[in-house]
């Protein structure tokens, strides 16, 4: 009868540790989680950012080209 005790609370003592590793590895796997996360907000801003950046160059461009095209002809004479 004592192999037995012996034997069931060897269990009870491996199943503990597997509940802390458990545990642990949980705790681990959710901070990896939310640090991934928040590196992938903080790429995706970054981009919009860049990306709203280039358009409002582009815009820029787009109407300094349009300006300068009003006020010149395609012979060079003079526009409006």
């Amino acid at each position: 009868m004592c192999q037995v005790s012996s034997v069931k609370s060897k269990a009870n003592e491996l199943d503990s540790t597997v509940n802390k590793y458990t545990a642990d590895a949980e705790k681990r796997f959710e901070s990896a989680r939310k640090e991934a996360g928040k590196d992938m907000n903080n790429a995706i801003d970054k981009f919009d950012k860049s990306v709203e950046s280039g358009a409002a160059q582009f815009s820029n461009k787009v109407s300094e080209t349009a300006e300068k095209a009003k006020s010149s002809s395609w012979f060079g004479f003079g526009g409006k």
